[in-house]
């Protein structure tokens, strides 16, 4: 059994918007094509969507499809809404977010999503999920497939650890208010300054504050 891969072509609208958006940001970055990848004799078959690499971020992008992926297919935002944004590392965290605050907020809006992901075929869900692997290692009998082992892109790998690394993946703290415990998440650090400038961005979509604590209330 043999892993079949056939370069896709990138469509001409998709192409064309990618382009403006990196030559209105002076970006120099190409537009990689994505792959159909299917295993010989089987109809196993997914897409590799097509991508493209700026500042250790990945970005996905599907034919005909309006929305952009970041690293890999948990979340998604709007083609036209990443006009708004310059590539930089903090419009990424501001988008991850808002996008937070909307889940906590609103229980509903997660749900939408879940909702959403229901509704999509069997087809198109081994997509979007299989999209990430390199390669797949499958033992096929008279009554089914099981799948003996999976490779995951280098790159996804990569991607992962340079936005934990660079503070983008967020991870628990315990801290002391009032002298009462609880545990907060925590993510890039930033100077008071770039904190007010951060919670300016964001009181944009969100009446939101934020509350300072003093050095001995965090736990070692």
């Amino acid at each position: 059994m043999q892993i079949v891969k056939e370069k896709l072509d990138i469509d001409e609208k998709l192409e064309k918007k990618i382009n403006n958006l990196l030559n209105f940001n002076n970006i120099k970055a190409k537009l990689e094509n994505g792959n159909i990848i299917s295993l010989s004799n089987t109809n196993i078959a997914y897409i590799e969507p097509h991508s493209l690499e700026i500042k250790g971020i990945t970005y996905l992008f599907f034919n005909e499809c309006e929305d952009v992926y970041m690293n890999d297919l948990s979340r998604s935002i709007p083609l036209k809404e990443l006009e708004q944004y310059n590539f930089t590392f903090e419009d990424i965290m501001l988008k991850r977010d808002i996008e937070s605050i909307k889940c906590f907020i609103n229980p509903f809006y997660e749900l939408n999503f879940q909702a959403k992901w229901d509704k999509l075929s069997v087809a198109k869900k081994q997509e979007l999920i299989t999209s990430y692997i390199d390669s797949i290692e499958v033992i096929k009998n008279d009554k089914d497939i099981k799948i003996k082992h999976i490779t995951f892109r280098k790159t996804f790998i990569e991607e992962y650890a340079n936005i934990f690394n660079s503070g983008g993946i967020n991870s628990n703290q315990e801290i002391k208010a009032n002298d009462v415990p609880i545990n907060i998440e925590v993510s890039a650090p930033m100077t008071r300054e770039e904190i007010k400038s951060y919670i300016k961005k964001l009181q944009l979509n969100f009446p939101i504050d934020y509350q300072e604590l003093k050095k001995e209330q965090i736990n070692d």
